[in-house]
């Protein structure tokens, strides 16, 4: 598919030119070198669309916030990029273990672990399952190092006794928290026009 015609683009240049102009107001500067655009697309479509001369700069998946977002809303390559860091904070972790009381254990764990599998988990709602279950993994061995039990051990009621949600139950605790919050008038105005009462 090519979008050849001028007035088709105008809309994505106008979008450009004021991403351009408020950035100059607010004293910053678009660095159009290093600027990706990325298009998101269902996975069934087979050919990707020309944009003229902004086609070099469309990439498959581009990094927001420390969130990495690729163009089917898979988030794979965010998940990976979580479980990755995880485990390398982990095993630093349990290196420096025996140096630390369980106290400041629990800190760095949550500092570290949990803090990177909450960030932006709202994004994970609807998530394949096995994505999910990668993160799930995370925070099993997390609890592992935590409570010195083994591989073999049965982790739910470890989970428990440490008052974490399991991931998937975290990510809906988190939609949850943004919908009561934007119900009672204590979420930014606009998420709280997005929810309307119906009595």
């Amino acid at each position: 598919m090519v979008l050849s015609n001028r007035s088709a683009l105008d809309p994505l240049h106008n979008c450009i030119r004021n991403i351009r102009q408020w950035l100059s107001q607010n004293f910053l500067h678009l660095n159009e070198g290093r600027t990706e655009y990325i298009l998101f697309t269902p996975d069934s479509l087979n050919s990707s669309p020309s944009f003229g001369p902004l086609t070099p700069q469309f990439a498959p998946a581009v990094r927001n916030l420390g969130v990495i977002f690729d163009s089917g809303m898979i988030f794979g390559k965010q998940i990976s990029a979580v479980v990755k860091a995880s485990f390398y904070q982990l095993r630093l972790l349990s290196k420096v273990k025996p140096f630390l009381s369980q106290a400041d254990l629990e800190k760095a764990v949550h500092a570290f672990i949990s803090s990177r599998i909450d960030y932006c988990n709202a994004l994970y709602t609807g998530l394949n399952q096995s994505l999910l279950n990668r993160l799930q993994l995370v925070q099993n061995a997390a609890a592992r190092l935590l409570s010195n039990t083994s591989k073999r051990s049965h982790i739910s009621p470890v989970l428990r006794s440490l008052h974490w949600l399991p991931v998937r139950f975290r990510v809906e605790f988190k939609i949850l928290m943004f919908v009561f919050k934007a119900i009672n008038g204590l979420a930014p105005v606009y998420l709280a026009e997005l929810l309307q009462n119906d009595v």
